[in-house]
């Protein structure tokens, strides 16, 4: 069976035909229900070594390379465009549609998609001026704008990009006071943006009529699908990671941790500054 049929993302969706779910660039069913899968894996697989101190307080571990990361993540912004706009229907000679079948334009998701990762950038440049968060803030407002794409005024998605960018760091921080270690915040960017991202429908796209016999969205509508969406991702997550540490193939052993992956699945020295190596000394042009 179809999971998008199951989940609302299909015209015969339940979520769409009994409440009006509206989530046309997956906000739910791909970014919800990944970040709380995250987190039920996280609960079981426990911090890494040396995240936090006896008393509890968090250490920030470094990545071992921020320039590799951002083009990482630009890659994934970049694919974004091309994802969000398979999501339209195309019609030869006709009008295109959503994945509910309502009529849409791929300007509108194409320049939507560049509005609200352009807002959250900055939002996240506002708050953290932290080069991984900006581009993670990039994702976030990607997210947060993508169940109503094709409904934004881009001025809208821009703002909404902003609010996604502002919140993923302290959703971050709030995970990390728990005692739940998310080395690359998916939690925050993918679950928390994604339920932002579909209740900003029910705010302020409430009334957007449904197609065929299904009812006009409502916030009451987008709450349900955010709470099917967060179930469906933490309970499996859960238990299959819970399932895995029980046979012990969960985390990678203690002494894996402490040399790094890297060098315990390929014995090279790609970090030589990690390895007592001097840098070389460079001297300015004449």
């Amino acid at each position: 069976m179809d999971p998008r049929r199951v989940l609302g993302m299909h015209p015969d969706g339940w979520l769409l035909k009994k409440f009006g779910y509206h989530d046309v660039g997956c906000a739910g069913l791909i970014h919800v229900v990944a970040g709380f899968f995250a987190l039920g894996v996280l609960i079981n697989l426990g911090p890494r070594i040396g995240k936090y101190n006896e008393d509890g307080t968090a250490n920030e571990l470094l990545p071992h390379n921020v320039p590799m990361v951002l083009i990482g993540l630009m890659l994934i912004i970049v694919g974004f465009f091309g994802f969000l706009g398979g999501c339209a229907i195309l019609n030869p000679g006709a009008q295109w549609t959503n994945i509910y079948g309502q009529p849409m334009t791929l300007s509108a998701y194409g320049f939507n998609t560049l509005m609200c990762f352009s807002g959250g950038i900055i939002g996240a440049w506002i708050t953290t001026r932290d080069p991984f968060w900006m581009m993670s803030g990039a994702l976030a407002g990607i997210f947060v704008a993508a169940a109503g794409l094709d409904l934004w005024y881009p001025p809208l998605a821009f703002l909404l990009g902003i609010v996604g960018g502002v919140i993923i760091k302290p959703g971050n921080d709030f995970l990390v006071k728990m005692g739940i270690d998310d080395s690359v915040g998916a939690v925050s960017v993918h679950g928390f943006s994604g339920i932002l991202g579909v209740l900003a429908v029910g705010i302020f796209a409430s009334g957007f009529p449904g197609p065929g016999d299904a009812p006009a969205t409502s916030f009451m509508g987008q709450l349900v699908g955010v709470i099917v969406m967060m179930l469906c991702g933490f309970v499996p997550g859960y238990l299959v990671s819970l399932l895995l540490k029980s046979v012990g193939i969960l985390r990678v052993p203690d002494e894996v941790q402490e040399i790094g992956l890297d060098l315990a699945e390929i014995p090279a020295k790609a970090y030589p500054e990690a390895a007592g190596y001097k840098s070389a000394t460079l001297a300015p042009a004449e």
